[in-house]
């Protein structure tokens, strides 16, 4: 039986406890420690007997330990390189399957989208002034006034999709 420092015996746990513990399904607490020799056995009563194991032998399977460095890190530069390796591996699989699920998108590929919605829109806006001139007669002013009001509106919306992409973006008339 595993002993502490003091050459205590160390407290034993079940699957059922040990998920408790760690926060996990019994299920997965029961897959995690499949290959792993139990520390001991307790009777539960009515002459049933079940597998019990130390919290350090049943940490060392059900903990991340990738998350554990991360979280005593706090900063993925703080690890060993080891484990950074690991960390910024795991960060590039991730990104990877995202983008695959079409839940990450390309720089590019949004532009386009954003280009795709607004040069239609765009031309809408602009051709007011003409279509006011047309048919509710406008002047030559009041054209010029429409005129500025749209650009302000262009430029508004030009400003807010580059504030959201958090870029500067090409202005192409």
């Amino acid at each position: 039986m595993p002993k502490d420092a003091t050459d205590k015996p160390l407290p034993q746990f079940n699957q059922r406890q040990l998920g408790e513990l760690f926060g996990l399904h019994r299920n997965t607490v029961a897959a995690r420690l499949r290959r792993v020799a139990p520390d001991g056995r307790r009777s539960e009563g009515r002459g049933r007997a079940v597998d019990t194991w130390t919290i350090p032998t049943a940490a060392a399977h059900l903990c991340d330990r990738n998350a554990m460095l991360v979280a005593v890190a706090e900063d993925p530069a703080e690890l060993p390189p080891a484990e950074a390796k690991d960390y910024w591996d795991a960060k590039l699989k991730e990104q990877t399957f995202a983008h695959r699920e079409g839940h990450l998108w390309a720089d590019e590929a949004v532009l386009e989208a954003f280009s795709a919605v607004f040069k239609p829109l765009a031309s809408k806006v602009r051709a007011i002034s003409d279509t006011l001139e047309r048919r509710a007669g406008l002047t030559a002013r009041q054209t010029g006034v429409v005129d500025e009001v749209c650009d302000e509106l262009l430029r508004e919306m030009h400003d807010a999709v580059a504030d959201t992409a958090g870029t500067t973006l090409e202005t192409t008339a």
